[in-house]
């Protein structure tokens, strides 16, 4: 879900923490050494234990190995349980679960493209052809997979239609790369609008992708803190004197909002005073920033305000904003 750089960061940083200790280690190296990313699997004999982790974690001060032992000849690394045989010492591999884990995946019937709920168990039965190497576990496997995802919903069909599409696609890659080639679209994703879309476009030879229209992401994320009102620009904002009076004035600017108000409270010593200034010496009031409220952005918006001709109250409506639209003039 984040960008894929600290990944290649982190291995490039650790490549050379590992090279340095491996290469200067005074005892017996490790007879293997597998890493990804921060998770390695090393063969170590048993009284360079502990000599090797202390002085790898000497390397780097900011690099803290822990150490795992092998438990009941078992040993979980990243996904998989590795079983260790004593009789010939092959390794047998599992699927490595949690004891927190749930199961919990998409609902068959929530509301996303039906390319996504046949994704979720492609991806979960190709992980289980990657990992197993006996053919007994595997059919347990994929077995209680098809379980799990039947508490969701997941339907037979479901399962055969994934099945099939598998078996399908090594004939069809020439058919991919011309696709590849061919014009595409995004949309966003509608149950039931978006699929007719999607067959229409396919009869023009355009390939359609769906997008999601509403994510938790964009209900609970804000990557940045709101801009206080004091450092915003391009606005629409109105303003109310503290003596309990109900004119207000509405003005617009580019710059930053807190400079604009400068402006108003002080005379203009290289042109014509501002309105609102006028207006504040003539009738002796003050304005306080707590009383700004902003009324519009104009960053991506047709309508336009006159600068700084202020709306003060009206005698027939006091209180009443006027706000003024101006549309573009058309081209000649």
């Amino acid at each position: 879900m984040g960008s894929t750089v600290p990944p290649i960061v982190a291995n490039l940083y650790m490549k050379e923490v590992e090279k340095t200790a491996l290469n200067i280690f005074h005892g017996t190296s490790p007879s293997q050494w597998f890493r990804y990313v921060g998770d390695t699997w090393d063969k170590i004999k048993i009284h360079e234990v502990q000599a090797v982790t202390k002085y790898i974690n000497s390397v780097d001060n900011n690099i803290k190995f822990t150490l795992e032992d092998v438990e009941n000849n078992r040993l979980d690394f990243l996904d998989c349980a590795i079983l260790i045989k004593k009789k010939n010492g092959q390794l047998d591999i599992k699927v490595y679960r949690k004891l927190t884990h749930t199961d919990q995946c998409l609902w068959f019937d929530s509301h996303h493209p039906l390319e996504l709920n046949l994704g979720v168990i492609r991806t979960l039965h190709h992980h289980v052809e990657n990992v197993h190497v006996n053919i007994t576990a595997k059919d347990k496997e994929l077995k209680y997979l098809k379980e799990a995802l039947k508490a969701y919903g997941y339907l037979e069909w479901a399962f055969i239609k994934t099945a099939t599409k598998n078996s399908k696609d090594i004939s069809t890659t020439d058919r991919g790369k011309e696709q590849s080639r061919q014009k595409n679209v995004v949309i966003p994703y509608v149950a039931g609008i978006s699929e007719k879309l999607r067959r229409i476009f396919n009869k023009h030879q355009i390939l359609v992708f769906f997008k999601p229209t509403n994510t938790l992401r964009k209900k609970l994320v804000y990557p940045k803190d709101p801009t206080p009102k004091h450092k915003q620009s391009n606005i629409v904002n109105a303003i109310q004197s503290n003596e309990n009076c109900t004119d207000v004035y509405i003005s617009e600017t580019k710059q930053l909002l807190h400079k604009q108000m400068a402006q108003q409270r002080r005379a203009n010593s290289s042109g014509q005073d501002l309105a609102v200034y006028l207006y504040l010496k003539d009738k002796g009031r003050s304005f306080d920033d707590n009383n700004m409220h902003i009324l519009h952005r104009e960053d991506s918006c047709g309508v336009l305000f006159v600068p700084d001709a202020g709306v003060l109250g009206d005698p027939e409506s006091p209180g009443e904003l006027h706000l003024h639209e101006v549309l573009p003039a058309a081209p000649p």
